[in-house]
C-alpha cells in the first residue's frame, strides 16, 4: 500500500510530464490529439505545485500554477511551427497544450503505486510565451485549467430568470461555439462532479454575465452558495459544497509516536495558530445598488444570528454584543466579511450571508507542517 511505501527508510519515487497538443482543423468535440506524450527526457527542474483555499477571499481555491525548465538542445521547445525540430511542428500553435503531471512510489517490484482514483496531481495548460535561454534551455509557465474559462466572456452564456446554480454551472461548462463545446474538451469525464448545492436558486442578471469571465461567474454564484469550484486532481470539474464532513485521507505522527500505518511522518512543525485572520462572526452582502443584508453571530444560549436587511441608515442594524460579554467580538473583535454580488433577491441574500456566518463565526485550529515523505494524492 502507499501508507507502506512511505514508512521504508529508503523510499523510490517517480514523477512523469505529458502534453496533447491542438491538431490543426480539429472537428468534433476535441481539438486536441488522442493520447499524452510523455516529455520526461526534457525536463530539468519539476518546480512547485500548490493548493490554497480562502487566502483572499472566502470558498475560493487558488490553484497552482508550474514553471518547468526543459532542455532545448535541439529546439524542440521553439515556438515555430515551421521548424521541423520542434514539438509543435504540424500542430496549431504551442498555445494552450495541455499538460499533466504525475507522481507517486515504486515498490520493491518496480511497480509505480499510487493511492486514490488518478495518479495525476496537476492539470494545466501553457498560455505564456515559452522563454528560451541560451544555455539551450528553455522555460515553460504552465496555468492551471481555470484560464481556459477566465479567457471566455460570460456575455455568451444562455440567459434565464430564476435559473438553479446547477443550470448555471452546466451551462458555462457545456458552452458551446458554433455548436462546439468550448471547455469539455478540456477535462477528464462527461459531467461536473456536483457535490451538493446543484439545486440552489439563484437570480442572475443577464447584466451580471455581460461583464464577467466565465470563471468569475462561476466562483461568484458558487461562493453564495456556500461552495467552491475547482478542477481536481483527476482533472474533473468539480463543484462542491463547503460544509465540514470530509473523512481523513491520511494521519501524521510526529517523533513520539511510531503509527503502525503511517509511522512517523512529521519532519517538522512550522506553525501553529487558531486562524482568526479567518473567524468572520459577521457578513455584510450589497445584493443591490446601497442595499445590504446582514448576518451577526449573537451570544446567547447556544448562539443566534441576527439578521437584517435593506437600505443602510445610521449605524446600519446596531451591535448585537457588548464590550466586556466574552462574546467572540468582544475577544477578537467584531469582524465581518464584506462582499458585492447582485445576483441575489433578498430572501436569497439573507441565506448567504447566514451560511457564511455560520461557517466562519467559530476558530478553527491551524498547522503548517512539513512532512518527511511524499504524499502526491493530497490537496
Amino acid at each position: 500500500t502507499i501508507q507502506q511505501l512511505t514508512r521504508q527508510r529508503e523510499r523510490k519515487a517517480f514523477r512523469h510530464a505529458y502534453i496533447k497538443r491542438r491538431i490543426i482543423a480539429g472537428t468534433g468535440a476535441s481539438t486536441y490529439e488522442a493520447s499524452w506524450v510523455n516529455i520526461d527526457k526534457y525536463i530539468i527542474s519539476w518546480g512547485n505545485i500548490s493548493w490554497t483555499l480562502d487566502i483572499m477571499e472566502l470558498n475560493v481555491f487558488t490553484q497552482s500554477s508550474v514553471t518547468l525548465t526543459v532542455e532545448n538542445d535541439l529546439g524542440q521547445w521553439n515556438e515555430s511551427l515551421y521548424d521541423s525540430r520542434s514539438l509543435f511542428f504540424g500542430y496549431t500553435s504551442y498555445y494552450k497544450t495541455m499538460f499533466k503531471i504525475e507522481c507517486g512510489y515504486i515498490d520493491d517490484s518496480d511497480t509505480e503505486i499510487l493511492s486514490g482514483n488518478d495518479k495525476s496531481v496537476f492539470f494545466g495548460v501553457l498560455v505564456d510565451e515559452i522563454e528560451t535561454s541560451d544555455d539551450n534551455t528553455a522555460t515553460l509557465n504552465i496555468s492551471s485549467l481555470s484560464f481556459v474559462f477566465e479567457e471566455q466572456s460570460a456575455e455568451f452564456v444562455p440567459y434565464q430568470t430564476n435559473m438553479t446554480l446547477g443550470w448555471l454551472t452546466s451551462s458555462i461548462y457545456n458552452l458551446l461555439s458554433t455548436s462546439t463545446p468550448i471547455f469539455t474538451q478540456y477535462f477528464t469525464g462527461s459531467a461536473i462532479a456536483f457535490d451538493g448545492g446543484g439545486t440552489y436558486q439563484i437570480d442572475t442578471p443577464l447584466d451580471m454575465l455581460k461583464t464577467k469571465n466565465c470563471w468569475e461567474a462561476l466562483t461568484e454564484s458558487a461562493r453564495c452558495a456556500n461552495m467552491v469550484v475547482y478542477i481536481g486532481q483527476d482533472g474533473q470539474f468539480n463543484s462542491t459544497t463547503r460544509t465540514p464532513g470530509a473523512t481523513g485521507t491520511w494521519s501524521f505522527y510526529g517523533g513520539n509516536i511510531d503509527n503502525v500505518t503511517y509511522g512517523v511522518n512529521i519532519a517538522e512543525i512550522e506553525r501553529f495558530s487558531f486562524g482568526v485572520s479567518k473567524l468572520y462572526q459577521r457578513a455584510k452582502l450589497e445584493y443591490n445598488t446601497n442595499t445590504y443584508a446582514v448576518a451577526e453571530y449573537t451570544l446567547g444560549s447556544g448562539g443566534t444570528l441576527s439578521e437584517s436587511a435593506g437600505t443602510i441608515v445610521g449605524n446600519e442594524y446596531g451591535n448585537v454584543w457588548t464590550p466586556g460579554d466574552m462574546s467572540s467580538q468582544d475577544k477578537y473583535g467584531q469582524r465581518t466579511y464584506e462582499f458585492v454580488n447582485h445576483a441575489y433577491q433578498q430572501s436569497q441574500a439573507l441565506n448567504v450571508v447566514e451560511s457564511i456566518v455560520n461557517a466562519h463565526k467559530d476558530l478553527k485550529s491551524e498547522i503548517d507542517l512539513k512532512a518527511n515523505t511524499l504524499i502526491s494524492h493530497l490537496k
